[in-house]
């Protein structure tokens, strides 16, 4: 079975003093080669969403903030386009059956933010009867330790504590 490896929204606009050490580690942990396959996630704000209309949230809005990190656009297989919290759709679904043949029975998730996309992406994986591995230390929040915090409480919540791995140096992943 394919080893995946999806990266959540690591683009210039989610980048600050918070969430650059998850950058770090991230790029560390694509540089081990661990993974055969690299789903990158990149999210995308648009006038009149659901974002901007009900939190009159205005990031993302600009081409810059948009762009993923170079490592990230160097590893990606492929780069799945969202304007959601979750990257859970057909072309993510493709996407994973290409690289994999079929359905996998688990992908490994890192990425920001923990209390957001990375949350809704586990439990929509979840939900699936994919099982989603989150690296603690490859996820972070740019609303800073409290979201991050926040996240983590509720993803081992909702997918278990079991699909949470501490350190990348010792992720645990289908080969």
């Amino acid at each position: 079975m394919k080893n995946v490896l999806v990266v959540i929204d690591l683009q210039v606009g989610f980048i600050n003093d918070k969430t650059v050490k998850v950058a770090n580690n991230i790029r560390d942990l694509l540089d081990s080669g661990e993974y055969s396959a690299v789903i990158a996630t990149k999210f995308t704000n648009m006038p009149g969403s659901s974002f901007d209309s009900f939190l009159s949230w205005r990031g993302m809005l600009e081409e810059v903030e948009k762009e993923l990190l170079p490592f990230v656009e160097e590893y990606a297989d492929c780069v799945i386009s969202k304007c959601s919290y979750s990257c859970v759709n057909i072309n993510f679904i493709q996407s994973l059956v290409a690289f994999c043949g079929s359905l996998p029975e688990e992908v490994t998730l890192v990425g920001v933010d923990t209390d957001a996309c990375v949350l809704a992406t586990a439990i929509d994986l979840f939900e699936m009867g994919i099982k989603p591995i989150i690296i603690e230390d490859c996820v972070g929040s740019s609303g800073g330790d409290e979201c991050h915090e926040a996240g983590m409480l509720l993803l081992k919540r909702s997918i278990g504590k079991e699909q949470i791995v501490k350190d990348y140096g010792k992720s645990i992943c289908a080969k």
